[in-house]
């Protein structure tokens, strides 16, 4: 038996979970990058406004908006979600996230959702309404769904009879990727 775990990657093509039908233009732009680029990318130009989006858990991506707000940019954060934290409000995380963030330049736009990408702004507006509005955007980070690396997989199948996909490389997980050193605190 071969087990085949390759993990999953950025799905960089402007999906967005809560509207999947309606993805977001621009994704071909030098100035939108994954989360994994901003923090295990090469150094570069950040701007001074950047735009990000959530998906899941958008409470993961508070490091990555204090990143980005320590280097003097102008946040905005577009979430589908009515709250920055929807699945933990309830054990109180909900205002000292938001404290941490409002020490920089941010902005929240709760259900919002990404309608296209230009350079140096993004079209955004509230998913129950056709009201578009355009946000400055020097850098924009996606956080979207993942898609499975299988290519290892696909190549070994035809040799191998006995061979299973597990993990993120079957059904890509919503993880987080790991921060650079320094920001933020370690998760358990």
């Amino acid at each position: 038996m071969v087990l085949v775990a390759t993990g999953s990657q950025p799905r960089m093509d402007g999906v967005q979970f809560g509207v999947p039908g309606l993805p977001a233009s621009g994704f071909d732009l030098p100035h939108v990058i994954s989360s994994h680029d901003l923090l295990l990318g090469p150094p570069r130009n950040l701007g001074r406004s950047a735009v990000g989006t959530g998906r899941h858990r958008p409470l993961r991506g508070d490091r990555r908006r204090r990143y980005l707000i320590t280097k003097g940019l102008a946040v905005t954060f577009v979430t589908r979600f009515p709250s920055i934290t929807p699945y933990v409000d309830t054990t109180m995380r909900t205002v000292p996230a938001l404290e941490r963030l409002y020490e920089g330049e941010f902005t929240l736009l709760n259900r919002h959702r990404l309608v296209a990408i230009e350079s140096g702004r993004a079209t955004v507006q509230p998913i129950q309404s056709e009201r578009p509005s355009t946000v400055p955007a020097d850098l924009v980070i996606w956080i979207g769904p993942n898609t499975p690396m299988r290519s290892l997989y696909d190549e070994l199948r035809q040799s191998h009879k006995s061979i299973s996909l597990i993990g993120d490389a079957l059904a890509p997980a919503i993880s987080k990727p790991p921060s650079p050193k320094g920001i933020g605190r370690r998760e358990r």
